[in-house]
This record gives structure tokens, C-alpha cells and sequence, in this order.
């Protein structure tokens, strides 16, 4: 069974699929800037890569007292 949500911004109601965790700006982002077909999720060692940066930062920003 196909569910989805509506949630609306400044342009209007979109529908959303019901089975994703983003919202209605990144629906209209997927569907106007389509450029290259490439998706985030083809990238895992960039996404590792970032979140280890991140962990780098919080764990600096904590020794500092941040």
C-alpha cells in the first residue's frame, strides 16, 4: 500500500512520500535540481568522512570546554 504525506510551503502542498524522513524543501530541491542522477548515498566513504569530521569537531569543541 502507497502512503504519503502533504506538507506545504510558501509555493503550495506537495505530496511526500510516506516512507521518507525529509520534508517538502528537499522534495522541490530532488525535483529542480536534478542535474546529475547522483544521490548522496553513492557516496558511503563521503559520508564516513564527514561524519568523522564532525565527531573531530565535537570532541575538540568539548576538550576546549565549548
Amino acid at each position: 500500500m502507497f502512503v504519503e504525506r502533504i506538507e506545504s510551503d510558501l509555493i503550495g502542498p506537495l505530496a511526500i512520500p510516506g516512507n521518507v524522513l525529509y520534508g517538502v524543501h528537499t522534495r522541490r530541491a530532488e525535483q529542480n535540481f536534478d542535474v546529475s542522477g547522483l544521490r548522496l548515498r553513492d557516496f558511503p566513504e563521503l559520508i564516513q568522512s564527514m561524519a568523522m569530521v564532525k565527531k573531530a569537531a565535537g570532541l575538540a569543541n568539548m576538550e576546549l570546554g565549548l
